[in-house]
C-alpha cells in the first residue's frame, strides 16, 4: 500500500546506513517499473539511456530518466521512463536515484552492488530475504501470506490506479504477455485500494497524487522531443552534484551533511514547498498571458486577506498551542523572555491603523515570488543514527495541572493497543515496537495519553535505539544480549538508556 511505503523509508532512511538507502532505493525502483524482484538487481549503471535525460535548464534539476529493462516476458530490452513526482516526494524515484548515486559514489557497474566497491551485483536471494523479513516488521501483516517476487509488481499497480492510471497504459507499462493477466493484477488491486480506503488510515489517499506511464512506443520520438538532454554519463553525474547542491542553495540541506543519508532524506520532503510555490507563479504568469491580468490581480488580492485574517486568528485563538506552550512555562516558574511572534497589537494593546494593508501586501508578494526557506537546524551525528530523538520535549513532559475536561484534552488521546506486550517474546516485542513506532510517526506528542507518553519516552525509544545503535539493528544480536523474554517496561531504568555511544549501555559483553 501507499502509505506501507512510506512507512518502510522512514524505518530505512531513519538511520546513516549505506545499506538502508541501498534497500529502499531497490524496492521503490522495482515497485515503479512493475519488476519482479529478480529483475532489478542486475542492473547497471550503463543501462541508463542518458539521451532520455532531460533537466531544467534554469536550475539543473533532473525532471526524468529513460533506462532500459529486460523482464521475464521481455524478448529484448525495453526502454522505459522515469519521471520526476513532487505530489509525493517520498515517492519519486527519480530523486531517490540521484540521492543514491550521490552517497553511493557509484559510476559504474551494477547500480546496487553487493557491498561498497564490489564488482558483483546484489543478488536475488538475499534481497527476497531481506524484503520479507523487513515486510513482516514495518507491514505486520502476520497472516500467513507469502511475500513473494512478485509483491512489488503488485505493489506497482496499487500506485498506478491510486495515480488515476488507465488500464491500458498500465498493462503497456507493467508488459504483461496476455491480457487476462494483466485483469489480473488489475482487478486485485483495485479491490485493495477500495478496502484501504474505507480504513482510518487511508489519508494518504486523498493526496492528489498522478501517477505517469513509463511505456514508450518508440522512444526515438522522445528523443527527438528532448530538449534539454544531457552529455552522456559524466554529465548525469554532474546533475547528481547539482542536485544536492540545489538542496543546499534551498536551505533544506546543512553544507556540512551532503553526505548524510537522514538529512538528505529529510530534505527531499522539505524542498516540496518550493515547488508549490513555482507551480503558484506559472499558474499566475499563464493567466496573466492570457490576458487574466485584473482579474489575477484580484484574486491574489482576496486570498492574501482571507490567509492574513486566518493567520491572525490562528495566532490569537486562545486554544492554540503557542499560548498553551506558554502557560505551562509560566506555571512553572520559568520567567524567560517569550518569543517575538508577529502581532496585530502594539505595546498599548491597540491595533495598528494600516496594519492589515501591510500584511495583505506582503502575503500577495509571497503568492508571488518563491522565498527561499529558513535554514532548518538538523540534529548533530549522534542523534542522527538513532532514528528516534533522546530529548524530551519539557513542555510535554511537565503540563500545567489542570482540572476535568481540561486536562484530559491537553494531555491527548492518541493511544496503541499494543503496548500490552507481557506474553510475547523479545522478536515479537520488537516487531511490535516498530509497528508502533510508525503509528506514532507524525504525531505532536502532547497529543499522546499520559501513559502513552510514558511509554514512548521509556520503553519505545530506548529498546530501539538500543537495538539500532547498539546491535546494528540486528533481532538476534539484541535478543542475545537481553534474552528471549527480556523486560521492557523498566528497560530505560535498569538496562539502556538507548544513548549514543555505546558506553552508555548497561550490557556488559
Amino acid at each position: 500500500m501507499p502509505h506501507e511505503l512510506i512507512a518502510i523509508r522512514e524505518v530505512l532512511l531513519s538511520a546513516d546506513r549505506y545499506e538502508g538507502l541501498r534497500l529502499y532505493t531497490m524496492i521503490f525502483f522495482h515497485c515503479q517499473l512493475f519488476l519482479r524482484s529478480a529483475e532489478g538487481c542486475p542492473f547497471r549503471i550503463e543501462d541508463i539511456l542518458t539521451s532520455l535525460v532531460s533537466v531544467n535548464p534554469d536550475n539543473g534539476d533532473v525532471n526524468c530518466m529513460g533506462v532500459k529493462i529486460k523482464g521475464k516476458a521481455d524478448g529484448s530490452f525495453v526502454p522505459l521512463m522515469i519521471w520526476r513526482c513532487t505530489d509525493v516526494p517520498e515517492l519519486c524515484l527519480v530523486s531517490h536515484l540521484l540521492l543514491w548515486l550521490s552517497v553511493s559514489g557509484i559510476t559504474s557497474g551494477y547500480l546496487f552492488p553487493k557491498k561498497k566497491g564490489s564488482s558483483d551485483c546484489f543478488d536475488f536471494t538475499t534481497f527476497n530475504n531481506q524484503l520479507k523479513k523487513l515486510l513482516s516488521d514495518v507491514v505486520g501483516r502476520d497472516d500467513g501470506r507469502v511475500w513473494g517476487m512478485h509483491t512489488l509488481r503488485k505493489t506497482g499497480y496499487l500506485l498506478a490506479i491510486w495515480g488515476k492510471g488507465e488500464l491500458g497504459q498500465i498493462m503497456l507499462s507493467a508488459r504483461h504477455k496476455t491480457v487476462e493477466s494483466a485483469k489480473r493484477y488489475y482487478g486485485s488491486a483495485a479491490a485493495f485500494l477500495k478496502m484501504i480506503s474505507l480504513q482510518k488510515r487511508s489519508a494518504l489517499l486523498t493526496v492528489d497524487y498522478t501517477w505517469e506511464a513509463i511505456h514508450m512506443s518508440d522512444h526515438r520520438e522522445l528523443v527527438a522531443l528532448n530538449e534539454n538532454p544531457i552529455g552522456g554519463l559524466p554529465d548525469l553525474f554532474r546533475h547528481v552534484r547539482i542536485f544536492v547542491e540545489n538542496l543546499v542553495a534551498q536551505r533544506v540541506l546543512a553544507p556540512n551533511k551532503t553526505r548524510n543519508i537522514i538529512a538528505l532524506s529529510q530534505a527531499i520532503l522539505q524542498a516540496r514547498d518550493q515547488s508549490i510555490d513555482a507551480k503558484i507563479d506559472n499558474i499566475l504568469a499563464l493567466m496573466q498571458a492570457k490576458g487574466f491580468g485584473d482579474l489575477t490581480g484580484q484574486l491574489v488580492e482576496l486570498l492574501a486577506r482571507k490567509y492574513a485574517l486566518q493567520g491572525v486568528q490562528d495566532r490569537h485563538a486562545p486554544d492554540s498551542a503557542d499560548n498553551n506552550a506558554d502557560q505551562r512555562r509560566s506555571a512553572r516558574g520559568r520567567n524567560r523572555a517569550r518569543p517575538a511572534v508577529s502581532s496585530d497589537k502594539d505595546s498599548s494593546g491597540d491595533a495598528p491603523a494600516n496594519n492589515n494593508d501591510a500584511f495583505n501586501a506582503d502575503a500577495e508578494r509571497g503568492l508571488h515570488q518563491s522565498q527561499p526557506r529558513a535554514h532548518v537546524p538538523i540534529a548533530d551525528n549522534g542523534r542522527q543514527a538513532g532514528g528516534i530523538s533522546d530529548e524530551q520535549p519539557r513542555n510535554d513532559l511537565e503540563p500545567e495541572p489542570r482540572s476535568g475536561k481540561r486536562r484530559r484534552r491537553e494531555a491527548g488521546d492518541f493511544d496503541v493497543a499494543d503496548r500490552d506486550m507481557s506474553n510475547i517474546d523479545t522478536h515479537a516485542k520488537l516487531r511490535t515496537m516498530r509497528r508502533i513506532e510508525i503509528q506514532c510517526a507524525g504525531r505532536a506528542k502532547n497529543s499522546f495519553t499520559p501513559s502513552m507518553r510514558t511509554f514512548y519516552y521509556n520503553v519505545l525509544t530506548p529498546v530501539l535505539n538500543c537495538l539500532r545503535r547498539h546491535c546494528n539493528d540486528d533481532d538476534d544480536e539484541f535478543a542475545r544480549r537481553w534474552g528471549d523474554q527480556f523486560a521492557h517496561t523498566d528497560f530505560k531504568k535498569r538496562r539502556c538508556p538507548g544513548s549514543h555511544p555505546s558506553n552508555g549501555c548497561g550490557w556488559q559483553g
